[in-house]
C-alpha cells in the first residue's frame, strides 16, 4: 500500500509517517523547509520517498508528484503556526496560514 503525507516533516506529519511505516505502507513524504539530511535520518527506511514542494505556491502537479502512479491513502498534515499576540501579527503572515 502507498500513502502520500503532505506536511510529513512536521510534528504531526512525522508521527503519521511513523505509524504508516509500522502499518506496512510505502510512504511519500512532502516537505518544504526541513533539511533533507534530518529527514533521511529520522525516517531511515527504504519505504520512504521525499518530495520537496512549497504548497503555499502554485505548483506543477505532474512535475512534483508525477512519480507516484497510485495511492491508497492521502493525508494532509501541512500547516504553519504563528506565535504571539494577534494584533502584533502582519496580515501577510496570517494570510499565509490559510493558503
Amino acid at each position: 500500500m502507498k500513502a502520500l503525507v503532505l506536511g510529513g516533516s512536521g510534528s504531526i506529519g512525522s508521527e503519521i509517517v511513523k505509524q504508516l511505516l509500522t502499518d506496512g505502507f510505502e510512504v511519500y513524504v512532502q516537505y518544504y523547509r526541513t533539511d533533507i539530511n534530518e529527514l533521511t535520518s529520522k525516517f531511515n527506511d527504504d519505504k520512504v520517498r521525499f518530495i520537496q514542494a512549497d504548497l503555499s505556491q502554485t505548483i506543477d502537479i505532474d512535475k512534483t508528484f508525477g512519480d507516484i502512479k497510485s495511492l491508497d491513502c492521502l493525508i494532509y498534515a501541512s500547516g504553519q503556526s504563528l506565535y504571539g499576540v494577534l494584533q502584533d501579527m502582519k496580515d501577510h503572515d496570517i494570510d499565509a496560514c490559510y493558503q
